[in-house]
């Protein structure tokens, strides 16, 4: 329902919020104009279950985020991380904000003061979830915006890509400090021969593994589409050795994996090592053991091969030993 009234030479349409939701009022310079929208946006909702009115001077930045996270993040592989980044960034000052006053220099002032705290690579992500929230609201929520702002702020450079890989000693310190738990164990040797995700290990079921053909399936990645991973030697004896209970190749919750991994990091006294970076190590393994780009791209599932090379970490000592005893040919031109 909507109401229509004049003040101040001005026109308003006023219409209820539903289920709790405040108003939604716009102004008019004649009254024509009020009634022609206020038809409109009666007409859409009776159409197609409209739940209010898309007016960028009645919601906020954060209702938006929010709206994404429960409408667009939920049929994501990653919605449970997205979502949380979401709730996160509609508590913040710039989430408070009405649709119609973020500006790229809001916008800008945010990544500013963002940069201060956390790293590059968060800003830009949370930057890009703006970008994509303003952007569904404009093309799927009839949010009229004459451009969307964010995509006028300048991200950030992405920073320095992480080098950090096993060093002398530090595997075998791993293994020593793992030896009461063998399942995690088992799951860091498989991560390095397989450079496969945590969650895509965690998500291995026996009925996707073939022995035989020295070959695990993935039906569910990261960027959505399955892949099928060949196996190493090392990542082969691994499967063997673990007992087939059940449907889950690793049968480990995530807070365990996480405790004993911090745990075994600091009695070894490993510093700065995270479990991701056994993705790094296995993909620098699989160029070390001869594979060209396109082969460790098709193992590791990296959509493109800049993100590839990000997490490709070469020992200068190690392509030092292969070019001992090496030489052009001097007459090769």
């Amino acid at each position: 329902m909507h109401t229509i009234t004049q003040s101040g030479g001005r026109w308003y349409v006023t219409f209820t919020g539903a289920d709790g939701e405040p108003p939604v009022a716009k102004s008019f310079a004649s009254y024509n104009r009020a009634k022609a929208w206020a038809t409109r946006c009666e007409g859409a909702q009776a159409r197609y279950g409209a739940a209010g009115v898309a007016d960028p001077y009645s919601v906020t930045l954060g209702d938006l985020l929010l709206r994404y996270g429960r409408e667009v993040s939920t049929m994501k592989q990653g919605a449970k991380v997205e979502g949380y980044k979401l709730a996160m960034m509609a508590q913040m000052s710039l989430g408070g904000l009405r649709v119609a006053d973020v500006t790229s220099k809001a916008i800008a002032t945010y990544r500013n003061e963002r940069l201060a705290k956390v790293a590059n690579s968060t800003v830009r992500s949370e930057l890009s979830l703006i970008r994509r929230t303003l952007e569904y609201a404009r093309r799927e929520w009839g949010f009229e915006l004459a451009h969307n702002p964010a995509a006028l702020v300048t991200l950030p450079p992405p920073g320095m890509a992480r080098d950090r890989r096993l060093q002398a000693g530090e595997y075998e310190a791993l293994r020593t400090q793992l030896a009461n738990h063998p399942l995690v164990w088992a799951f860091v040797q498989f991560a390095i021969e397989t450079a496969m995700r945590r969650g895509e290990i965690l998500g291995l079921t026996w009925r996707h593994v073939n022995l035989t053909q020295r070959t695990v399936h993935l039906p569910l990645t990261k960027n959505g589409k399955p892949r099928t991973v060949p196996l190493t030697d090392g990542a082969l004896e691994v499967l063997e050795k673990l007992p087939q209970q059940g449907e889950r190749v690793f049968p480990i919750d995530i807070s365990a994996l996480r405790w004993a991994w911090t745990e075994a990091c600091r009695k070894a006294d490993l510093k700065d090592l995270r479990l991701h970076d056994l993705r790094h190590e296995g993909v620098s393994r699989l160029f070390e053991m001869g594979l060209s780009v396109p082969e460790v791209q098709m193992i590791s599932g990296h959509k493109t091969v800049t993100c590839l090379f990000r997490y490709t970490n070469m020992r200068p000592l190690d392509l030092a030993r292969k070019l001992k005893g090496r030489r052009r040919d001097p007459d090769i031109i």
